[in-house]
């Protein structure tokens, strides 16, 4: 992927496909002790199997769901299902360890590629957005039922939020260093910034309801950091 990849959420996505594959497939090779059908079919069923575990945490809650439950929404036997995890907490973890290193991934291959640590500031916002879009379930899930989870699950969660709010903190961090931002606490601000992208998936009914697309608020967002950062 590369800075022509974020012209556009469709090109975003098209980008993203080859990335996703590679995830995958080494998500499915690391798991081999769970994970007991050909790497071909686990390609093909646990994208599925993923897109279940989040809609029905979503919609009923993750504690509240069993693997009958994935069962049935999949149209596959229980059997079928234990030969990719032994219980729905293994599911889970997979889940979450697949749209982590795929948003890790994303943020290592564009890196800082400006000069500006204001204009890196907004790539990586702008990349936060799109993945979110993208992710949306995810996203959402990974905030709103963190709290239900295993310990190792919370742990994971937890790991990835930081993670994320570090990237933001080290640009302005940067920024603050060669004097293009002001004295701010880059704390304070990275986690500013990442409250303004969670709003956006947490909350998608409000800015439909007021016609803001994504693009009006990468756009928002670039003004109100125009005013709190620059000089």
């Amino acid at each position: 992927m590369n800075l022509e990849s974020v012209s556009s959420l469709e090109q975003f996505k098209l980008d993203l496909v080859k990335l996703e594959q590679e995830q995958l497939l080494m998500l499915i090779e690391k798991h081999q002790n769970l994970i007991k059908v050909s790497n071909k079919t686990a390609l093909k069923k646990l994208p599925l199997l993923f897109e279940t575990v989040l809609n029905l945490g979503n919609s009923k809650g993750f504690s509240a769901t069993s693997l009958r439950d994935i069962s049935q929404a999949t149209d596959m036997s229980l059997g079928a299902i234990y030969t990719y995890a032994s219980s729905k907490e293994d599911l889970l973890l997979m889940v979450n360890a697949y749209h982590i290193a795929i948003i890790e991934n994303c943020y290592e291959a564009f890196g800082k590629p400006y000069d500006s640590p204001f204009d890196n500031l907004l790539l990586s916002i702008k990349i936060h957005l799109y993945l979110s879009q993208i992710y949306r379930p995810w996203f959402y899930f990974a905030f709103t039922e963190t709290k239900h989870l295993s310990k190792k699950n919370i742990r994971q969660s937890k790991a990835s939020e930081l993670k994320s709010e570090q990237f933001f903190h080290n640009i302005i961090e940067s920024g603050i260093h060669d004097k293009s931002f002001r004295e701010h606490s880059s704390d304070f601000s990275a986690a500013m910034v990442k409250s303004l992208l969670q709003d956006w998936y947490l909350k998608p009914w409000k800015y439909s309801n007021r016609g803001i697309s994504l693009e009006d608020y990468n756009l928002e967002i670039k003004r109100l950091l125009t005013l709190y950062l620059l000089p």
